[in-house]
């Protein structure tokens, strides 16, 4: 195997073999998080590093693999730089809809990847967001104002990964105003009356 090579966190790294003479063991350091380990073959008389990464490492580990004679000990040493994916985001649900001004939106859910941080811009007061406890989601929920005429929101969804990586989606409301109807009616019962020419009629209140 490579005495330096490059894994994506999470994944297996290529078994990195040594052969060995006179060695009663072998111990290692510098192991990244995750199931790394050395594994001995007695009969090819072979050391191999193999196993995988946590999800969790990232940057660069230099592993020293001594092997433990009986008279010496020897030492090698290994490289394994970890990446870590950048962050996805996607929006799995109402990514686009219309309401009524006065009615709920429908839930707009978004799940996201390898994100380290998550916000959520250009929302109205009346709607909010929720993270999902457990899981890499968030929830947007809330309702339109009845006094809103119409208009486009357009919530925007940041995230940033441990690798500094960026990723953003929007979601689109068209709000439409509450319809109402309009109309006059009479409320005081002197609508017909006789007046003077010259005076003044009665109000119609």
């Amino acid at each position: 195997g490579d005495i330096e090579q490059t894994v994506n966190a999470g994944d297996s790294i290529k078994p990195i073999v040594f052969k060995y003479e006179n060695a009663k063991n072998a111990k290692g350091s510098g192991f990244p998080e995750g199931t790394l380990e050395i594994v001995r073959d007695t009969k090819a008389k072979t050391f191999t590093i193999q196993g995988a990464v946590s999800e969790k490492a990232s940057g660069e580990y230099n592993l020293k693999i001594i092997a433990e004679g009986y008279d010496n000990d020897d030492m090698a040493t290994v490289k394994i730089t970890v990446l870590q994916p950048d962050v996805d985001l996607k929006i799995v649900e109402n990514e686009s809809q219309e309401v009524t001004a006065g009615d709920k939106i429908k839930n707009i859910v978004v799940e996201y990847k390898n994100a380290q941080e998550v916000n959520v811009g250009h929302l109205i007061p009346t709607l909010k967001y929720d993270k999902v406890t457990g899981e890499d989601k968030l929830i947007i929920s809330g309702y339109i104002p009845e006094d809103y005429e119409d208009m486009t929101i357009t919530p925007v969804i940041n995230a940033k990964g441990s690798n500094n990586s960026t990723d953003a989606v929007s979601a689109t409301i068209k709000v439409k105003h509450k319809s109402a109807v309009t109309a006059i009616k009479l409320t005081s019962d002197n609508a017909e009356q006789i007046v003077t020419a010259g005076g003044a009629i009665t109000p119609n209140l």
